[in-house]
């Protein structure tokens, strides 16, 4: 008779056992997911306050005639400072009416460049932003996640890069490789031309 009782309660504690450890993984998932929302909206804040304080940046400029002035820019990992229009297309956090924008995007794809030599890095943005690609890449993270700001100056006198050069005007700057070179962004503003260059 014992036997016959514990065998008719076997299946009633696996049955316990199996909804535990559902109930288990269910909270951690859902745990998972609340941080990665609270992350997430801690990200879009900090690059809310960067972009106020470069906007703040470029309007001092502005109001003093012209400079240049460094702006340390570590965080948050994981996204991109770019500049847009390029070849006629925009986030869609960058208004349709807006000559010219800045934006923080959320950037996957930049923060997966991992060379130990930032150089060899430079040399691979400028291969892969000279061809049309990147800019579908970025501009499809960019409408994913994003924050922008307006930039009144035409597309000719707007440099966003790691270099000045005409070729390579609007190559996106990728925090984590800014954290890594472990220098200020430079903003400038000279005879009605702004630039915003990363640092190698």
């Amino acid at each position: 008779m014992k036997m016959k009782s514990k065998k008719a309660i076997l299946p009633k504690e696996v049955l316990n056992i199996v909804l535990a450890i559902a109930c288990i993984v269910l909270l951690v998932y859902l745990g998972y997911k609340l941080y990665g929302l609270a992350s997430e909206q801690h990200e879009l804040q900090q690059a809310r306050a960067h972009l106020t304080n470069i906007m703040g940046i470029i309007s001092a400029l502005e109001n003093a005639g012209g400079g240049e002035r460094s702006y340390i820019l570590y965080s948050p990992k994981g996204w991109a400072l770019s500049g847009w229009p390029y070849a006629n297309t925009k986030p869609k956090s960058c208004k349709e009416e807006w000559k010219s924008c800045i934006c923080f995007c959320k950037s996957p794809f930049l923060a997966s460049y991992k060379e130990s030599v930032l150089s060899k890095t430079w040399e691979a943005l400028k291969y892969f932003f000279g061809k049309k690609r990147g800019y579908e890449i970025i501009l499809k993270e960019c409408n994913d996640f994003s924050v922008c700001e307006e930039i009144k100056y035409s597309q000719e006198s707007f440099v966003l890069s790691y270099d000045t050069a005409n070729n390579y005007k609007k190559i996106p700057l990728s925090i984590n490789l800014i954290d890594k070179s472990k220098k200020p962004i430079k903003i400038s503003l000279k005879e009605g031309n702004l630039k915003i260059v990363g640092q190698f």
